[in-house]
């Protein structure tokens, strides 16, 4: 004899709708997902400071801070962690951003080799004060950073009116 292919259902019965004429069931318990996925943007959080890629050696490396340096550095995350991805490199373009690594200094493309993080396409630069920059790169929220250029020469900027 031939076993049937239909499935059997071992739950319990099936309660019938109000509208049991018409056949439709409505079943016993809603089902949720065990995971869902954070959907929102990395850019609507806060960012998170990492710091085990600091690169204390090569051309601008951590090694050559002062105090004074690092508390100026210091004031300036503390007052970022009040604002989101978005305030910091849209509205705020002008002062911190996005640089692709080929528009890099030669040292610092180097750099990125000697250090295995050639794979990057950017690195994000954050304003300190008028020359002086603090670069790294961004995984979701977290700000991985790298160097410390106090004389803006990760990116030299292009002199004005030449």
């Amino acid at each position: 004899m031939r076993k049937s292919k239909t499935p059997v259902y071992a739950g319990p019965p099936p309660r019938l709708s109000k509208a049991a004429s018409t056949g439709t069931i409505e079943p016993l318990a809603r089902k949720s997902p065990a995971y869902v996925p954070d959907t929102t943007s990395y850019d609507s959080q806060s960012p998170a400071w990492r710091l085990s890629h600091l690169d204390d050696d090569g051309p601008f490396g951590w090694t050559h801070l002062d105090q004074d340096e690092v508390q100026t550095i210091r004031a300036r995350l503390v007052a970022l962690e009040s604002q989101t991805w978005h305030e910091i490199l849209v509205r705020d373009k002008r002062n911190n951003h996005s640089i692709a690594v080929e528009d890099l200094d030669r040292r610092a493309r180097k750099r990125l080799q000697e250090l295995k993080l050639d794979d990057l396409d950017a690195v994000v630069s954050i304003r300190v004060s008028a020359k002086q920059r603090l670069f790294g790169f961004r995984r979701q929220n977290a700000f991985h950073a790298l160097w410390w250029d106090p004389d803006h020469e990760v990116c030299p900027a292009p002199l004005k009116n030449t």
